[in-house]
This record gives C-alpha cells, sequence and structure tokens, in this order.
C-alpha cells in the first residue's frame, strides 16, 4: 500500500536502503552576512505499519550548529570561492552546467556540531 501513495514516503523494510531527495529550507535576506549565525533543527518523521493494522512513527530532531568556546552557537556561513577554476567545457555548458562556475566553500566537519537532541517514538 505505501509504494502505491508516494506522498506518504517510499517503502523500505529491513536491511533495505533508500534515499530521497529533500528541498531545505533556508530564510533571510543574505545568508552569508559576516556576524549572522544560524542554529539549526533538522526534523523527521518514519511511519511504519505492521502485522495488519498495527502502526508506529518515530520521530527525530538533530541539532546542527558549531562548538566556540564550549558554548553550542549557530553556523556562520561564508560565501565561498568558484570552483572548479578551469574554464567549462563546452560538454558540459551543453548539459546545463552554469556558464560561472558555482561558489563553494569547505569546513572540516570537527567544526560542527550535530547531535540528537529529541525523539519520539509510538507504537500502536
Amino acid at each position: 500500500m505505501a509504494d502505491s501513495n508516494p506522498i506518504g514516503g517510499i517503502a523500505i523494510f529491513p536491511g533495505v536502503e533508500a534515499e530521497r531527495d529533500a528541498t531545505p529550507a533556508i530564510s533571510g535576506p543574505n545568508l552569508f552576512e559576516h556576524d549572522k549565525r544560524e542554529l539549526f533543527a533538522v526534523l523527521g518523521c518514519i511511519s511504519y505499519s505492521y502485522a495488519g493494522d498495527k502502526h508506529g512513527e518515530t520521530g527525530f530532531r538533530f541539532m546542527l550548529g558549531q562548538v566556540v568556546d564550549g558554548k553550542v552557537i549557530g553556523v556562520l556561513f561564508r560565501e565561498g570561492n568558484p570552483w572548479p577554476t578551469v574554464p567549462i567545457s563546452p560538454e558540459l555548458l551543453a548539459r546545463g552546467f552554469p556558464r560561472e562556475s558555482p561558489k563553494e566553500e569547505r569546513v572540516s566537519a570537527d567544526q560542527f556540531y550535530f547531535k540528537e537532541e529529541d525523539a519520539g517514538n509510538y507504537a500502536k
């Protein structure tokens, strides 16, 4: 039944992996203000059914920030540099790659705080 209702999600079972594209929403007039930090909450819910009419849900929430001086604060976004720095080939341009290279900024993973903060689980 879940496979026939894609708006409700994708069906996966133990031992099966699946990915689904999501579009995160970031608000604000300018994300690259040097003194503005954003603390993010990553939220989700998994609904499942089993054994006839029994069902359950598992919710999750992770916080994404940075630890500075022992305190969790928001992520500071920096405007990146164009990458790749070589001219874009005609083949890539024909496939729709932008003429101007996208900007990229890399930050090492150890600079981030990503931790499960809260979760809920029930089965009926």
